[in-house]
């Protein structure tokens, strides 16, 4: 496909509402489809907004389905650049690190509810001893006061 310029979603719905859109036209590139919006004399492509990378769709219904509810109501194709049958993979190696960092988290989840029903299992039985909150106080300042004398010797 030639190089157009860029429009993004908010300059084409507000370019519908106004009535000056007379046309759009999916243009397919390799596995996807881009659409072309046709007003005046000019044609843009649609573009996201972050960075005006061309937006794309992998299946023409959703295509449709993104037009129609933008008022749009009369798509061509120009099957130009068309090859039957190309795919590219679309590898996202993002979404596999996503799935590994998932399946750690639930991996950690799991661990720490057994600690915890562990935990909750030893104050629960009679033979838990309990420590009183002063004490504890007293010997981990007590435990302070000896590790810095011994850094300090």
């Amino acid at each position: 496909m030639m190089s157009l310029q860029a429009i993004n979603q908010r300059t084409l719905q507000q370019l519908v509402d106004d009535g000056l859109v007379h046309s759009a036209t999916a243009v397919p590139n390799n596995d996807h489809w881009e659409l072309v919006v046709n007003y005046g004399q000019v044609s843009r492509v649609l573009a996201t907004t972050p960075g005006n990378k061309v937006r794309t769709w992998s299946k023409m219904d959703t295509l449709i389905e993104y037009i129609a509810k933008l008022g749009i109501t009369k798509l061509e194709t120009d099957l130009t650049d068309y090859t039957a049958g190309v795919k590219t993979s679309r590898k996202r190696p993002d979404r596999a690190e996503a799935m590994r960092q998932t399946h750690e988290a639930a991996k950690h989840d799991l661990w720490f509810r057994e600690q915890v029903n562990t935990a909750l299992a030893e104050a629960d039985s009679p033979d838990a001893k309990w420590i009183k909150a002063e004490d504890v106080r007293t010997r981990m300042k007590q435990r302070a006061k000896s590790r810095l004398d011994a850094v300090n010797d």
